[in-house]
């Protein structure tokens, strides 16, 4: 497992001492040091995924800390998709879970990404279940609960989908965004004969300091995969992130990574494009201190 740190002026004592590293050896490349949450930190691991099928696998937050978003990223093979990537809740919320399928007969590698830190105020999480019908595609929206003071719906940090029934690989995510501050929206694929379903969850707090950002959006051609990146402002880092296909292309279009950026702070959004037609590719960050 691989870390990213950056610590803030209050750094979790704990958490800085397992690596030797100053906090500017990891800021921007002009080394402000970003106001990021308390023990703020980016963990990955990398996984094995069987020919023609899936690979499953966390990555899990430190101990006292759990988290504000995260990501996966496919094997760089056309077919190649995510079928999930999403804040892991069984069980208290630790770790961010991937579900990727690689296609032919040989053994691939993928990524699975946590975003993690100490939880902010009214930290929580929600989730709702759909089902798609044969050869469509079906959105799921999740909002966050109300704050007990304000009745004011909480801000979302991330959120993420995974296939429910069947589960076979063949389905995945389309489009992964947080459609407002305070709810995350997923478009899902199923290109089977048969009815499926899938999951959406997310979650939720009041950081001191929070912000979503859009980037410029990435025209993908047919036949072709894509990539486009949002920054976060600032000082500001990355929590939750993903990214926006637009117009819908049926079951073509397809979700191959969710990644925090490790050149700044911000996001990398990766998809396929298996339609006849161009589309457009928005990416979307959710940013916090």
């Amino acid at each position: 497992m691989t870390k990213r740190f950056v610590f803030p002026l209050a750094a979790v004592v704990s958490v800085a001492a397992t690596v030797a590293m100053t906090a500017s050896a990891v800021g921007r490349a002009f080394g402000v040091v970003p106001a990021a949450p308390t023990g703020w930190v980016v963990s990955s691991a990398d996984f094995t995924i069987p020919g023609g099928g899936q690979g499953l696998a966390n990555a899990a937050c430190p101990a006292g800390l759990v988290p504000w978003g995260g990501g996966a990223l496919a094997p760089d093979v056309w077919g190649a998709w995510l079928n999930g990537s999403l804040p892991e809740a069984a069980g208290g919320l630790s770790d961010w879970f991937a579900d990727i399928y690689s296609p032919g007969d040989k053994a691939q590698t993928g990524t699975v990404y946590a975003v993690c830190a100490a939880a902010p105020a009214n930290y929580s999480e929600n989730s709702g279940s759909w089902a798609v019908a044969p050869h469509h595609t079906k959105t799921g929206t999740v909002t966050c609960p109300l704050d007990p003071k304000t009745g004011i719906a909480t801000d979302v940090l991330a959120g993420g989908a995974e296939q429910n029934e069947p589960f076979d690989g063949l389905t995945s995510i389309q489009s992964s965004y947080p459609n407002t501050i305070h709810s995350w929206r997923v478009v899902y694929n199923n290109p089977t004969s048969g009815t499926s379903s899938f999951d959406v969850v997310i979650v939720c707090g009041e950081p001191t300091m929070y912000r979503k950002v859009a980037g410029t959006h990435v025209t993908v051609a047919p036949g072709a995969p894509g990539t486009a990146t949002v920054a976060c402002p600032g000082k500001l880092v990355e929590a939750g992130g993903g990214g926006f296909i637009k117009p819908k292309a049926g079951t073509n279009v397809y979700t191959t990574g969710i990644v925090p950026r490790t050149d700044s702070f911000g996001y990398g959004i990766d998809i396929q494009n298996a339609s006849t037609n161009p589309v457009a590719l928005v990416p979307y960050a959710i940013c916090v201190g």
